[in-house]
């Protein structure tokens, strides 16, 4: 059997790859929660599919190819591979924070993103 292959996931905003992700983190929920009756739990109420996503980047001083700052505030759409499958969706990217360390000469921009109930292609 031949050996599975693994690499970084890559990371699209409005149908481009964002080249410098250096890492993500996807989270996903739909909201779900126990509800109550007399006798204790009667089932589960399945609330509003969401996601958030969290990506860090490397910046170079020339600027990245995608301009990820005329984009925060603004509804953009993001597309993300995830167990073999595109997941798209459409939502904010609602902040971003940039760091850089004179010694190693590292500068890093890390970005959160928000968004409604996902697509999986």
């Amino acid at each position: 059997m031949a050996q599975s292959v693994f690499r970084p996931n890559p990371l699209y905003l409005n149908a481009q790859k964002v080249a410098e992700v250096s890492n993500s983190n996807e989270d996903r929920t739909t909201n779900s929660a126990n509800q109550y009756g007399i006798e204790g739990v009667v089932g589960q109420s399945i609330g509003a599919d969401e996601i958030k996503l969290d990506f860090d980047t490397v910046t170079p001083i020339q600027g990245m190819d995608i301009d990820v700052d005329d984009l925060i505030g603004t509804q953009v759409s993001v597309g993300l591979f995830r167990n073999g499958r595109m997941m798209l969706s459409t939502g904010v990217l609602m902040s971003s924070n940039y760091t850089s360390e004179s010694k190693s000469g590292e500068a890093k921009g890390k970005f959160s993103f928000i968004g409604g109930a996902p697509v999986l292609v």
